[in-house]
Parts: structure tokens; sequence; C-alpha cells
């Protein structure tokens, strides 16, 4: 006999079913990973284009270990409460008060500052420290991002975009480092000595445009003044307004500098070149953009949620505190106050 599975399917019975898809005999079912597949309703699918059963899947072996073997979270009562705080981000909204050490210096403060008297005024005063303790780890949190905010610039590409920068792909991360006029104009002034010299002029370097005339004019009095120490550019503008000109030129090939550079991979002189020139607006760029990156720190909508929420709740917590304050003087008040009975005044 053939014993149906809980899922419809059979099980090898005592006909001698194929399991690997031998030949067990015409009578047998047609076996996939241990369920088997009836032989006339396996044809019927294969006519109709359905796909067959597919096998059951392996059991895991971590599966087949024992229930109390398995893993299924912390059990003591440390590891349950470290795994409450699993999700937990800043804390404004936590409707438990915090295990830290830091929580009970705001509630003996609290305490020494609101002396509370009963069970009601305890509780009250309790939850202000709590939020206190809250409110404290906010800006905690906030220092942190305006400190991370202002170290880096975060986006080089965005920075390159509002400078210009020619070479925003290749180059933008350049832009993040402090700007080293000194290095900088040592770094020209040894491409240029080298790469604008004069070629020959029987040689494929022949001068042949103008751009190459200009270079060969430049060349003398750029070794001159890019060796110099402690150049001050304004005060040779005219040589740098024209120098503008070569390197622009050398950035499009159209002269024998531009050629070398290209032959010889120098890309990165017309990147410094850039920089040098450029010095000023890349620092204040830097600037404009860790300020931007502070002021989105600060303006972060879920911290001032979450700091609204405290200050709401401190508020709510003094009046509270006030209002079972001053319900205690009222009944007082009205314990002193009243009249005498006309029983004592008798015994008077």
């Amino acid at each position: 006999m053939e014993d149906r599975t809980a899922t419809g399917g059979y099980t090898c019975g005592s006909r001698g079913a194929d399991v690997d898809g031998g030949d067990g005999g015409d009578g047998g079912d047609r076996v996939a990973g241990g369920v088997a597949e009836r032989p006339d309703k396996l044809a019927h699918k294969l006519r109709r284009g359905i796909e067959p059963r597919p096998s059951r899947p392996k059991e895991e072996p971590r599966l087949k270990r024992p229930p109390s073997r398995r893993s299924g979270g912390p059990r003591t009562g440390a590891g349950k409460a470290a795994a409450s705080k699993n999700s937990l981000t800043h804390g404004a909204y936590a409707t438990r008060l915090p295990d830290f050490h830091e929580f009970y210096t705001y509630a003996d403060g609290a305490r020494a500052e609101f002396r509370p008297s009963g069970l009601i005024e305890e509780k009250i005063v309790t939850t202000l420290a709590h939020e206190a303790y809250k409110s404290d780890r906010i800006e905690e949190i906030e220092r942190g991002r305006m400190i991370s905010a202002s170290g880096h610039v975060k986006d080089p590409q965005a920075l390159a975009a509002q400078l210009h920068f020619p070479w925003a792909k290749s180059h933008a991360e350049l832009l993040l480092e402090p700007v080293n006029e000194a290095l900088l104009q040592r770094l020209i002034h040894s491409a240029w000595t080298e790469l604008a010299a004069p070629p020959s002029r029987h040689g494929p370097g022949q001068l042949v445009t103008v751009q190459d005339q200009r270079v060969l004019d430049l060349y003398h009095r750029g070794c001159e003044l890019l060796g110099r120490r402690g150049l001050v550019p304004y005060m040779h503008e005219d040589f740098f307004l024209t120098l503008d000109v070569v390197m622009h030129d050398a950035r499009g090939q159209q002269s024998y500098l531009g050629r070398r550079i290209r032959d010889g991979n120098c890309e990165l002189v017309l990147v410094h070149y850039w920089m040098y020139r450029n010095a000023l607006r890349v620092s204040v760029g830097v600037q404009q953009a860790l300020q931007a990156q502070v002021l989105d720190a600060m303006s972060d909508e879920r911290l001032s949620r979450a700091s609204s929420h405290i200050s709401s709740r401190i508020n709510e917590g003094v009046s509270s505190l006030a209002m079972v304050r001053a319900v205690k003087d009222e009944s007082s008040d009205r314990l002193f106050r009243s009249p005498v009975s006309k029983t004592r005044a008798r015994v008077r």
C-alpha cells in the first residue's frame, strides 16, 4: 500500500519505486527528492506544459539540532537588557529609563533641586531627570555631527562643480587638500623648465604655430620668475596673464608644451597650475562647503523634533509638579482654616 504524505504526494511503498530515476518496475512512482509523482498525473502535467513538482530542499544542518541548542537570542537578564538597546539611536522617544550610570547623576541632582515629597512628586522628578538626560544626549549627538561636518568636505564632485574645476572627474580629491602655494610653485617651475624647453628646429617638435612661439617667448622669463622664493603673483600680473593663455593652449594640445604633456602623461602639471592661480577661490569654496555641511547638521529635522518633544515633556513635568504642590498646599490650608465644630466648642 502507498502512504500519502501531508503534502498530498506519495512516499515509496512496497512496490519498489525508483528513487534516482532508475528502472524499478512499470508500476513504480517517479520520485524526486523523496516525494513521488503518480505516473498518470505526471503525464497529464507534461502534456499541458506544467513542470513536475520540484524536489524538496534538503534540511539545513542547523535545523537538525534540537531546539534547546538553536540560537534563540539572549537568555540571561543581562543579555536581554543589552539586546533591548539594539535599535536605540538618540533615545529621545524611549519609554524605558536608561540603565546608565550617568542617569543616576541626573536623578540625584533633580532630587536635590526639587526635593520631592511623596510618591507622585518622586515620579515626576524622576521623569524630569530622564528627559534632562535625553536632552543632553541629543546635544552631544548634534555636537558630534557638527564636528564631523566641519572636518572635511563630503562631496568633492559638488565642490568641483561649484569652482568650475576642469578636472572634476579625475582630480576632484585634490581640492580637499590644503593649498600650499609654495609647493605648487616649485612643482610648476620644475615641470616648466623641463617641458617648455625650446625644441630642436630640425626635429619632430619643430615650431609651426603661433602657440609654439608664445611658449618659446615666455620660457626664459618663466624659469626666472617661477624659481623665485616668495613670489607674489599679483606683482607680476602681466606675466601670469600670458602664462594663463599658454597653459590654456597646452590643455588643448595646441603647442609643443601641450603635446609633451600628453605624451609624457603629465596632466597633473596643468592641475597644479590651475590650483596655484585659484588658490584663494579653492580655500573660500572649501570653507563655504564646510559651513553648508554644518548648517545641514544643525538643521536636522529628526533632532529638532526630538528636542522639541523633550522640551515639551520637561515643561509638562514642571507644570505637573507645581500643580501637585499647589493641591497639597490648598489641602493644608483647608485643614488649618476649618471652623471649630460645635462639639469641640462645648468641650472648651
